[in-house]
Formats: C-alpha cells, structure tokens, sequence
C-alpha cells in the first residue's frame, strides 16, 4: 500500500498542514497535538506551517529543521532546544518566544518579530536577520558568527557575551543595546557607536570595556604629544 506523504485530510487551525513522510496514524497524532498547541519533542523537518496561529505553544525540543513557518504567529511559544536549522521564518511573530538553546543556524528571520525572545546560548550563525525586530531581546552568549543583521532592530537587546564576528551590522538599531568585555564584535566595528552600553560585573570590567577605545586614542595622543615634543627639542638645540 503507497503510504500517504501529507496531512491530506488533517486540519490545523483550518488549513492542512503538509509534514512529509508520514503515515495516516502519525499525521493525525501530531495534528491532533499541534491543534491543542502541544508538540513538544515532535518530528516536523521540512512541515509546512506557514500562517498558522501557534501562539504559547510547547514546541520544545521539536525538530523543526527547514520547515516553512512564513508568518507564522509563535509569540510566547516554547522552542527551548528546538531544531529550526535552515528553517524560513520570515515575517514571523515570535515575540516573547522562548528559544534557548535553539539551533537556528542558517535560518530565514528577516523581517520577523523577536523582539523580548528569549535566546540564550542560541545557534543565528549565517541566519538572515535582515529587517528582524530583536529590540529586548536576550541574546547572551548566542552565536552571531556570520548573521545578517542589516537593518536590524537590537534597540535594548542583551549582548552580553554574544559572539558577532563577521557579522553584518550596517544600519541595524543599536539604541540602548547592552555589551560587555566579553561581546566579540566583527572587526573593524566601532564600541563607540551611539547608543551602545557597557556593563560588566564589576567597575574596573565596566570601566575597561567602555574606554576601551579612548586608551587607544590617548595611546595616540601620547604619541602625538612625544613626537611634537620631539620636534621642540630639535628646534631647539
């Protein structure tokens, strides 16, 4: 008998979701789960669950890799450990999600709403971040490496302990966004960007990453300082 690869005649929110590769029994388990917003845990790689109203589900640990979640409300959704690798989220409501530990590498953000998630020790290396609301969120020790964060809103995001090298951070809103000594920014980014703020454990951490670059400029000034001196002293003799 050729097994059914879709929810042909499952109903969730009332349009059927496609989840490939599984039997009748199986899809009806998971629409049944998914409808009463419990689905912790489940197989979902590659589903198609674009515009569904998910909102407050548990999804922890549920395997979402390359799943298409297009506008997808998930806000205040559990999707602790979750598996969304290479899944599309764009224009997605995830406000006030919780996404620890979540892998979303590679993942299509763009345009969606994080802002006040919660994604602490997070996977975003290589993820389109283009235009993402992430004012408020909680991004420390989250892999940044390589995100597209052009446009982006980090207006009083945590970053402490984030990891953006080679991150593209042109334009993105930086307003109240939270650093410390331990935050990697790509090269070349200036810490003295408006708006951005320092705070460490303690005041002598405090005080090393927010004048971190005015010890360079009087290292400069001290330079510039001896080689006028220098040339005084020439004048001179």
């Amino acid at each position: 008998m050729a097994r059914n690869t879709g929810f042909s005649g499952a109903k969730c929110n009332g349009v059927s979701p496609s989840v490939p590769g599984f039997g009748n029994a199986e899809e009806g388990r998971i629409t049944r789960q998914l409808e009463s917003r419990y689905c912790a845990g489940c197989d979902l790689n590659g589903a198609n669950l674009s515009e569904r109203d998910l909102s407050g589900a548990d999804l922890g640990f549920t395997n979402l890799s390359s799943a298409t979640l297009r506008a997808t409300k998930l806000s205040g959704a559990n999707l602790n450990s979750a598996d969304l690798s290479s899944a599309n989220l764009y224009d997605a409501n995830l406000a006030d999600a919780h996404l620890g530990n979540a892998d979303l590498s590679g993942a299509d953000l763009s345009f969606a709403r994080l802002n006040r998630a919660r994604l602490t020790n997070a996977d975003l290396k290589g993820a389109n971040l283009k235009g993402t609301n992430l004012s408020g969120a909680n991004l420390r020790f989250t892999d940044l490496r390589f995100a597209d964060l052009r446009g982006a809103d980090l207006s009083g995001a945590d970053l402490r302990f984030a990891d953006l090298r080679f991150a593209d951070l042109r334009f993105a809103h930086l307003r109240h966004t939270i650093y410390n000594e331990n935050t990697i920014f790509p090269d070349r980014f200036d810490r003295a960007t408006p708006g951005l703020q320092c705070e460490s454990r303690d005041a002598q951490d405090r005080r090393s990453c927010n004048l971190e670059k005015r010890v360079d400029d009087s290292v400069l000034s001290q330079f510039l300082n001896f080689r006028l001196f220098s040339c005084k002293q020439k004048k001179v003799s």
